[in-house]
């Protein structure tokens, strides 16, 4: 009996991308498959890679300095690992967006 795959559709930003080669990547996983699991695929397929670039694990990396959101929601690691995927999911991930300079019209000031 051949195991059931569920495609999911991974976009990837910043060093990520860079390192990956593209913008995006579909990976089969199996259909009972969690975020854990999906992790653990960038990882045999792009970690050595990510390590060699960057002296950091993708793991780590994915788990602390990357944004995962999944279908549009934002999800939570290490708390979220157990999040089963499903069949056509939209992951993108990508670095937090870091502010800048607060212009003066937004503190009361006048511009």
């Amino acid at each position: 009996m051949s195991e059931s795959l569920l495609k999911v559709r991974i976009s990837v930003y910043s060093d990520l991308r860079q390192i990956i080669g593209k913008p995006s990547l579909v990976l089969d996983l199996r259909d009972d498959s969690t975020l854990q699991e999906l992790i653990y695929q960038l990882n045999v397929e792009y970690g050595e890679g990510y390590r060699m670039e960057t002296g950091k694990s993708l793991t780590d990396a994915l788990e602390k300095d990357f944004n995962i959101i999944i279908n549009g929601r934002r999800v939570n690691l290490p708390s979220d690992m157990r999040l089963k995927m499903k069949e056509n999911s939209e992951v993108v991930i990508l670095r937090p967006v870091k502010g800048g300079q607060v212009s003066r019209c937004h503190t009361g000031n006048p511009c």
